[in-house]
């Protein structure tokens, strides 16, 4: 097999992954929504009550960090469960 193909396959099977995760609102709502709201309410909301702007920017990038982080130990643990358990 060639390097391209299997490469291919690869991204094929993480393609497949992703959507499987996104179809389960266990997982999608408070991955994705979570950091937003996070972000919207102590970043935009209260982070600019007489402080610098430097505030929500340090904020958006540690829910940025957070929104990031998040699903990727989630889901390696959820999904390493449950290959365990099948």
């Amino acid at each position: 097999m060639t390097p391209g193909r299997r490469f291919r396959i690869y991204l094929l099977e993480a393609r497949f992954q992703f959507v499987e995760v996104l179809r389960e609102p266990m997982f999608a709502i408070p991955t994705l929504a979570f950091p937003l709201i996070f972000y919207l309410f102590f970043g935009v909301i209260m982070g600019t009550r007489g402080v610098s702007l430097a505030v929500p920017t340090y904020v958006l990038a540690t829910y940025g960090v957070f929104g990031v982080l998040g699903p990727a130990l989630f889901g390696f643990g959820a999904g390493l469960a449950n290959e365990r358990d099948t």
